[in-house]
């Protein structure tokens, strides 16, 4: 599933392509990107998509990052019951 991303550095792509593949590590890590800025525009949105991607499929940190996604409202409406 492409989220419409544009990674300005190879690492982000490659990222990108594996997480486009359904890799739930590596929607996770480009989550992170996205939440930090770091190699892409920071995009709470963006990431908090991601990390439901990832959750989804188990990942425990990502798990996590979207509780805090909620809890915080970044990315999805502030919401303590599903933080």
């Amino acid at each position: 599933r492409s989220l419409g991303r544009v990674p300005s550095l190879p690492g982000a792509m490659d990222m990108t392509e594996k997480s486009d593949q359904g890799e739930a590590e590596a929607q996770h890590t480009l989550g992170i990107y996205y939440n930090e800025g770091q190699n892409v525009p920071q995009d709470f949105t963006e990431a908090a998509a991601l990390f439901r991607l990832a959750a989804d499929q188990g990942h425990l940190d990502a798990r996590c990052e979207l509780g805090i996604c909620y809890r915080d409202g970044m990315g999805v409406p502030q919401d303590d019951p599903e933080a």
